[in-house]
């Protein structure tokens, strides 16, 4: 009878996979082409003729706004208006819902000149900004996992349909490029970028980033990869201050270059140069990669990209800790950038008249701006451009992407280390269990999830919370708590924050308690929900899991991993040096069904 249950569900569930995949297919964007026919080479070569100086110098702008919801009637509406009626050729949003967002795009796109490239990155800190992005903002979108757990899967199909899933959801709302892929190597586990990495294996790396691209590309998005040239060992967040890499030519070709050379292969559409200095490969100077006319032309003759190049935004501490803002602008263009996110008001018209006084050339600006027409004409703006509201709550977010989104993240679950073979939870009807979660201070639900999934299977399941900034006394009564529970599992919410100086790590405090539980022989598992360098501080931990961000998809799967819902297959995407190598981890059958 069992058997004929199973039987029976996975028949439905297959066949409501089928279904959901017919019904998406209606919904890709049949307009995607990879090359350009006749009627839109016209198109390009129609609209670009007819363009003046001033116009071709608007379409290099990409406007980077707030996504949230602005009334037509405000000051704030009323500027970005005025933008758009320049003639800018893209809209990149950050913040706000799927509606809200939607909604922007479609207003500001009315008083466009030329349909609008509209990105959908920006959003969120996940897996490129994207679907999950919208979830981070506004408790919508597809709850993705990060690069990482990808890199633990190991799968090119997985995330595959992650990038099918984010190019749906952000054509739902309107966007063209639907961001990513970042293929930096991790070559420093410090990087502030780390979360945004799918490991430090550069051929795996260019593997899965050729399959999200594919997966893209198959529902009629674009995408962006980024960033160039390889940030992967950076020691410094480019957001606030100006990193230089020392890395020589040699190790860019063998290591940072291969993914890009994938994903270029691959059809990438655009790729994003960043604001960090690689002298080995420029020659010695300490330009920025966005101001640097080398770092183009390794991009365009090196590597072969023909597709749009676009800077990251120049309001960055990478810049404007050296540069004034207008004028580095304008050297991002000289350099051979196509497209400048977030220039300042005016910067057009700057453009314009250097092109006119001869100090850029105008075949350069006219070749930058034929290839952004060619992107949008490819995406289909040269028909139409127009988002259907109704659609979105039926597309973004829906059951059938959070089923592979949760599947995904229980394929990605690390056991690094289980000493004494704590894992799955033996948790009997006598079993009592000591959550303590472990976060900053302003993320008050970081454990909420995963704490609500305990609770659901374990009988008695009390939970703590403790921060960075937690004192003595606060670490003296938890010890006594402690005493009465003979399971303690920690889990650990410390990711980094883009932008800030000093990042949170575990405190001394913090470090030295989970020692003294564990030399009193309870069972103590510690579960990183994004901090690479835990068995730095812990490397005598018995018990060990990686879960690789703290979003709930992930806090799902890792609480059903511990106790035995799923089964643990995941391996490790990164070398942990002197303590693990990449490819190691530990596997587990389900055990609670």
């Amino acid at each position: 009878m069992k058997n004929i249950f199973i039987f029976l569900s996975l028949t439905v569930l297959f066949a409501a996979c089928n279904s959901q995949e017919k019904a998406n297919q209606t919904e890709v964007n049949s307009n995607l082409t990879t090359t350009l026919d006749q009627s839109q080479k016209e198109w390009v070569e129609r609209t670009l003729s007819n363009m003046s100086i001033s116009e071709m110098a608007a379409q290099v702008v990409m406007d980077w706004y707030g996504g949230y919801y602005t009334p037509v009637e405000s000051d704030e509406f009323e500027r970005e208006k005025k933008e758009m009626e320049r003639g800018n050729g893209g809209l990149w949003l950050m913040g706000g819902g799927p509606y809200d967002r939607a909604v922007k795009s479609s207003e500001l796109g009315k008083y466009a000149k030329v349909p609008l490239l509209v990105l959908g990155e920006g959003l969120g800190r996940k897996l490129f900004g994207t679907a999950e992005s919208m979830r981070w903002a506004s408790g919508a979108g597809t709850d993705l996992p990060p690069p990482m757990a990808y890199g633990a899967i190991g799968d090119p199909q997985a995330i595959k349909e992650a990038g099918r899933i984010v190019g749906i959801e952000h054509q739902a709302i309107g966007s063209h490029v639907a961001g990513g892929p970042e293929v930096n190597v991790l070559l420093n586990l410090e990087n502030v970028l780390h979360n945004r990495c799918f490991g430090d294996d550069p051929e795996q790396i260019a593997l899965l980033a050729s399959a999200y691209i594919s997966g893209v590309h198959e529902v009629g998005s674009l995408t962006k990869t980024s960033v160039f040239p390889g940030a992967g060992s950076l020691e410094g967040d480019p957001h606030v201050v100006f990193p230089i890499t020392w890395e020589d030519r040699q190790t860019f070709d063998s290591i940072h270059f291969v993914p890009f050379r994938a994903a270029i292969k691959a059809g990438t559409d655009m790729i994003m140069t960043s604001h960090f200095a690689t002298p080995g490969l420029t020659g010695l100077d300490t330009l920025p990669a966005t101001l640097s006319p080398e770092i183009t032309r390794i991009l365009r003759e090196d590597l072969g990209f023909e597709g749009v190049l676009i800077t990251d935004a120049m309001d960055m501490g990478g810049i404007t800790n050296n540069y004034e803002k207008f004028e580095a602008s304008i050297l991002a263009f000289k350099a051979g950038n196509d497209m400048i996110l977030g220039p300042p008001y005016f910067f057009s018209d700057t453009l314009a008249n250097r092109v006119e006084k001869g100090e850029i050339p105008l075949d350069q600006l006219k070749s930058s701006v034929r290839r952004i027409l060619e992107l949008k004409a490819k995406v289909g703006l040269h028909k139409e451009n127009m988002v259907n509201l109704e659609n979105i709550n039926t597309i973004v977010g829906r059951r059938s992407h959070q089923m592979i989104a949760d599947s995904a993240a229980s394929r990605s679950i690390v056991l690094l280390r289980d000493k004494n073979a704590h894992v799955p939870l033996d948790f009997g009807s006598s079993s009592k269990v000591l959550s303590i979660s472990y976060e900053r201070e302003d993320n008050r639900y970081a454990s909420r999830e995963f704490n609500r999934i305990l609770g659901n299977h374990v009988k008695s399941v009390d939970t703590e919370r403790i921060s960075p900034s937690s004192g003595p006394s606060v670490y003296n009564d938890l010890y006594q708590q402690a005493q009465n529970f003979d399971k303690v599992i920690f889990s650990v919410y410390l990711r980094p924050l883009l932008g800030r100086e000093v990042q949170d790590k575990m405190s001394d405090s913090f470090i030295q308690f989970v020692k003294d539980l564990q030399s009193e022989d309870k069972e103590v598992i510690l579960v990183s929900f994004g901090e690479l360098e835990v068995l730095s501080d812990l490397p005598e931990l018995g018990t060990f899991m990686m879960a690789w961000s703290g979003q709930d998809v992930m806090q799902r799967a890792a609480a059903k991993a511990i106790l035995g819902i799923n089964p643990i297959s995941g391996h490790l995407p990164i070398n942990l040096l002197p303590f693990h190598k990449r490819g190691e981890g530990l596997e587990r059958k389900n055990t609670l069904r």
